[in-house]
């Protein structure tokens, strides 16, 4: 009870949510490569096409493999698609 209490008690801006970070659904191994150039863009995992940075994990697949959408799925479709 006491825990609601102090939930309840918090002002709006505290429990407003907050942007999705970019690399949220990247697996730790691949988090290096999940970084903008310095013109602000970010090309594909498969490298066959470059992207603005804010169309990374945007939920628009923009990568014909998936990769601008981590952790969505979609890269695991994609795969299997292929194979």
């Amino acid at each position: 009870m006491i825990a609601w209490a102090l939930l309840l008690s918090l002002p709006l801006a505290a429990t407003t949510t907050v942007p999705v970070a970019k690399t949220l659904g990247v697996a730790p191994d691949l988090r290096e490569n999940y970084k903008p150039s310095t013109a602000g863009a970010w090309k594909c995992l498969d490298g066959s096409k470059e992207i603005p940075w804010d169309f990374v994990n945007d939920d628009s697949c923009d990568c014909p493999d998936g990769s601008d959408e981590p952790g969505s799925g979609l890269e695991i479709f994609l795969f299997a698609v292929e194979v």
